[in-house]
C-alpha cells in the first residue's frame, strides 16, 4: 500500500515573507504596503487502500475479454503486494485504470484480481485542487504548472492543416473543406467552406475538492477560457429545393497524461464543422464573415447544486455575398471546438462552444429584386459525465443560452450583367448516360443558352442531356439578363465511355494480384458474379470456395479482409491504417477508425472503394431491392438469385473471431447508419433482413456497376 501526501512547505516562505516585510518597514517616508493573505497549502491525500501498479515489476496478462469482465491477471517478478478485497488498484499504462478489488486469487507471483470500476473518491481521501492547463496546438504541447505536457494529433481531415498566426496562435486551415457532396432526396447538393480557419487554444480550468467527510465531493468546477477567432465563407450549390444538415470531424488532438495524484487524466480538443440548410431554390449562394470572440464556458457543482458558466462577447465582419438562384435560402455554417476529459480511461465531462454564421435571402430573378440578412452568433453545450468522480453524483447536461447579432442586411435590385458559371452532377459517364447540369451564374440571369458539344442545345436554366456516343465533349453556357450576357466554356468537360455489356468479364488488381471475375445482371443492375476474394462462383449456398473475404466497413483492400488476418486493438486515426491487421474495438461505437469518418465507400470515387474501376459498394436500397426479388427470403433464396449469395459468416469486431460461416451470410452496403453502417444480414435458413451494424465488424462485399 502506498500513501502519497503532497504538501507545500510554507515555513521557509513564511520566514522569507517576515524578513521582507521588516526590511520594507525600515524605509522612511514610504507608506506601508497592504498585506497579502497567505494561501492555505494545497493537499492531496491518497487512500491507504491504494495499490499503484508498478509495470517494471509486474505484467498485466489479461486479454480484452477478461478486462471487460473486470479480471486483472498479473505476473510479478518479485514479491507481490498484499492485495485484499479492500484494495484499490491504480494503473498508469495507456489511459490508465482505477479498479476496486472484490476477490483475490494468489498463486505465488501469479495474482488474479476480480474487480469493479472505482471512483476518484476511492483513490483520493482529500484534495483541494485549483489549476489551469494551457492547450496549445501550434507547439504540440499543453502547459501545466509551467511544464510541458505531450500532445498527440489524433485526426486531421483530408486537406486540413495547422498553421501559426502572426501572434503565435495555432490556427486550423479550413479552406477547401468539403462538408458534403452527394444526393439528398433526389437533389444534388454541395456544401464547401471555400475559405476559412479557426483558432482556439483555451485554458482548461479545473477545481476539485474532496473531503473525508460525506458527501465526499464538495466541489467540481471545469471550464474553458480563451479567444476564439473564426473565419468562414460557406458556398452551397443545389439542383432542386432541399433541406439537409451535416456535421463532420475536422481535427482532434489529445493532451496528457496530466496526473491527479497517481491517476492519469487526458484532455481532448476536437473540432467539428457542419452546416444546416433549407433551400427552396435551384442554384448557389455564398456568404461569409470573420469573428473575434472571447468565451468562458463550463459548469460548477457546489453544495450539491449545478450551475453553468457562460460569458461571451464577439465582433463580426461581413464578407461579400454572391448568389445565382431564384427563391428563398437559409444557410447556417459552424465550426465547434469540443473539450473532453478522460480520467483513468473513463469518459468524463465535455464542453462545446459553437460560433456560427447564418444567411437568410429572398431572390426574385424576374424582378431582379433581392433582400438578405447575415447573422452571427454563439451556441454552447455541456455534458458533464461525473460518475467517475464519486458515487451518487448526477450527470449534468444542458444547452447554453444562444447569443446572436445581425452582421449586415440589405435589399435592392441588381443592375449588373451575369457572370456565367455552371456545374454537372458527373463528368464521366457511359454511352446512353445522362448528365444533369446546374446553372451557377451570378447576378440573376433571365435566359440561358447551352451547347453540349454533340450538337445538342437547351434554353433551360438547369437542363439534363443524354450522350449517346463515346467521346469527349466541350460544354458552354451563355447567361443573359437585361444588363448584358456572359459565356462560360469548359473544354473537354464531359467524357463518355463505351457502354459496359453486362455478362462480360472484368479484370482488375485485388490484394496485389490480377484477378478476373464474371458479371451478372439482375433487377436492372450489373453485379460481379462473386464476393470480393472468392476463388469461384458459388456452386452451393455453403460453398466455402465462394465465401471470399470479410471487410471492415470503409476499409480499403489492404489485406485485413483475409479471414485469418492478424488482429490489433489499436485504432487507426487515418483512412489508411498502413497495415493488414483486423482492428478490434470492443467499446461503443466499435469502429476501426477513431474518430469516425462517414465519407468512406461513397460511390465509384469513394475513399477506400475496394471494387474495380467503375464499380462500387451497393447502397442499402440496392441490397434490399435484391433481397425482395428472391423467391424465398432465406439462404436458399439468396443462392437461387443470379448473384448466388452465400453464407460466408462474419468476423466479430470486438476480437476478430469468425462466426456463422456455413450457416448465415452478411453483406455491407455503402450507407451510413448513425455511428454504424447498413448491411444485408442474417441470410440464414430462417430468413434475411436489412439492418445496422458496428463498422469494426467484418462482412462480405459484392460490387455493383455504377
Amino acid at each position: 500500500m502506498k500513501v502519497k501526501i503532497f504538501k507545500s512547505i510554507w515555513l521557509l516562505l513564511a520566514v522569507f515573507t517576515v524578513f521582507a516585510v521588516l526590511l520594507y518597514t525600515c524605509k522612511k517616508d514610504e507608506p506601508e504596503p497592504t498585506p497579502t493573505p497567505t494561501p492555505e497549502p494545497v493537499q492531496l491525500i491518497i487512500s491507504n487502500n491504494v495499490v499503484t501498479i508498478d509495470s517494471s515489476t509486474c505484467t498485466l496478462i489479461s486479454d480484452s475479454t477478461e478486462l471487460i469482465q473486470g479480471i486483472y491477471h498479473y505476473q510479478y517478478t518479485g514479491t507481490p503486494p498484499n492485495y485484499t478485497t479492500s484494495s484499490v488498484i491504480v494503473g498508469q499504462q495507456g489511459y490508465g485504470y482505477m479498479r476496486k478489488v472484490t476477490n483475490v486469487t494468489a498463486n505465488g507471483n501469479d495474482i488474479v484480481l476480480q474487480t469493479e470500476q472505482a471512483r476518484l473518491t476511492d483513490v483520493i481521501d482529500q484534495c483541494d485542487i485549483q489549476d489551469a492547463i494551457k492547450l496549445n496546438i501550434s507547439k504540440n504541447k499543453a502547459y501545466f504548472n509551467g511544464k510541458p505536457v505531450n500532445m498527440r494529433v489524433v485526426y486531421l481531415a483530408k486537406g486540413v492543416s495547422i498553421k501559426q498566426t502572426k501572434d503565435g496562435k495555432g490556427s486550423i486551415n479550413l479552406t477547401g473543406t468539403e462538408l458534403f457532396s452527394g444526393n439528398v432526396g433526389g437533389a444534388n447538393l454541395t456544401a464547401e467552406i471555400t475559405n476559412g480557419s479557426i483558432s482556439f487554444e483555451p485554458n482548461f480550468n479545473r477545481e476539485l475538492k474532496i473531503s473525508l467527510i460525506s458527501p465526499h465531493i464538495r466541489k467540481i468546477k471545469i471550464s474553458a477560457t480563451g479567444s476564439l477567432d473564426f473565419d468562414c465563407d460557406l458556398q452551397l450549390v443545389c439542383s432542386t429545393p432541399v433541406t439537409y444538415d451535416k456535421k463532420i470531424p475536422i481535427a482532434a488532438f489529445e493532451f496528457g497524461p496530466i496526473m491527479l495524484g497517481p491517476v492519469p487524466m487526458f484532455v481532448g480538443l476536437s473540432f467539428y464543422a457542419g452546416f444546416e440548410t433549407e433551400l427552396n431554390l435551384t442554384g448557389n449562394v455564398k456568404a461569409g464573415s470573420d469573428a473575434n470572440a472571447s468565451v468562458e464556458f463550463g459548469a460548477q457543482y457546489y453544495e450539491s447544486q449545478w450551475s453553468t458558466i457562460w460569458n461571451k462577447s464577439a465582433d463580426f465582419d461581413q464578407h461579400p455575398i454572391t448568389w445565382g438562384y431564384d427563391g428563398n435560402a437559409f444557410a447556417r455554417a459552424y465550426v465547434s471546438p469540443q473539450i473532453s476529459v478522460k480520467i483513468a480511461a473513463v469518459a468524463g465531462p465535455y464542453l462545446e462552444v459553437e460560433p456560427y454564421l447564418e444567411f437568410n435571402g429572398d431572390i426574385q430573378s424576374k424582378q431582379t429584386d433581392w433582400q438578405w440578412e447575415l447573422d452571427g452568433g454563439l451556441d454552447g453545450n455541456l455534458g458533464f459525465l461525473v460518475g467517475i468522480f464519486g458515487y451518487n453524483l448526477v450527470d449534468y447536461n444542458t444547452t447554453l443560452l444562444n447569443w446572436e447579432t445581425t452582421i449586415a442586411s440589405n435589399n435592392s435590385s441588381n443592375p449588373n450583367p451575369p457572370v456565367a458559371n455552371f456545374t454537372a452532377n458527373t463528368t464521366s459517364i457511359a454511352e446512353g448516360g445522362t448528365v444533369n447540369f446546374t446553372d451557377l451564374s451570378a447576378n440573376v440571369p433571365t435566359s440561358w443558352s447551352w451547347n453540349f458539344g454533340d450538337g445538342g442545345t437547351s434554353t433551360s436554366q438547369d437542363p439534363s442531356h443524354t450522350y449517346s456516343t463515346a467521346g469527349t465533349y466541350t460544354v458552354s453556357l451563355t447567361a443573359t439578363n437585361s444588363y448584358g450576357s456572359d459565356t462560360q466554356t469548359k473544354t473537354n468537360y464531359i467524357t463518355v465511355s463505351a457502354a459496359f455489356p453486362c455478362g462480360t468479364s472484368v479484370t482488375f488488381v485485388y490484394r496485389g494480384n490480377s484477378v478476373t471475375y464474371g458479371t451478372v445482371e439482375h433487377n436492372g443492375k450489373c453485379w460481379l458474379d462473386r464476393n470480393l476474394g472468392a476463388s469461384q462462383v458459388a456452386t452451393a449456398y455453403n460453398d466455402a470456395n465462394a465465401y471470399g473475404d470479410l471487410f471492415q466497413w470503409g476499409r480499403l483492400d489492404d489485406g485485413h479482409q483475409d479471414r485469418t488476418s492478424g488482429t490489433t486493438s489499436i485504432n487507426s486515426s487515418t483512412d489508411n491504417p498502413g497495415h493488414s491487421n483486423f482492428i478490434t474495438d470492443p467499446n461503443s461505437p466499435s469502429d476501426w477508425r477513431v474518430p469516425q469518418n462517414d465519407n468512406l465507400w461513397q460511390g465509384v470515387a469513394g475513399t477506400n472503394n475496394p471494387c474495380p474501376t467503375g464499380w462500387r459498394i451497393p447502397t442499402d436500397t440496392e441490397l434490399d431491392t435484391e433481397r425482395l426479388s428472391w423467391g424465398a427470403n432465406n439462404s436458399n433464396g439468396a443462392y437461387a438469385s443470379p448473384l448466388k449469395l452465400v453464407v460466408a459468416g462474419y468476423r466479430y469486431g470486438s476480437d476478430g473471431s469468425l462466426h456463422a460461416a456455413g450457416s448465415c451470410g452478411y453483406y455491407w452496403s455503402s450507407t451510413v447508419d448513425g455511428s454504424g453502417a447498413r448491411r444485408l444480414y442474417g441470410i440464414c435458413s430462417s430468413g434475411a433482413d436489412m439492418g445496422g451494424s458496428s463498422r469494426a465488424t467484418g462482412f462480405s462485399v459484392r460490387c455493383i456497376k455504377d
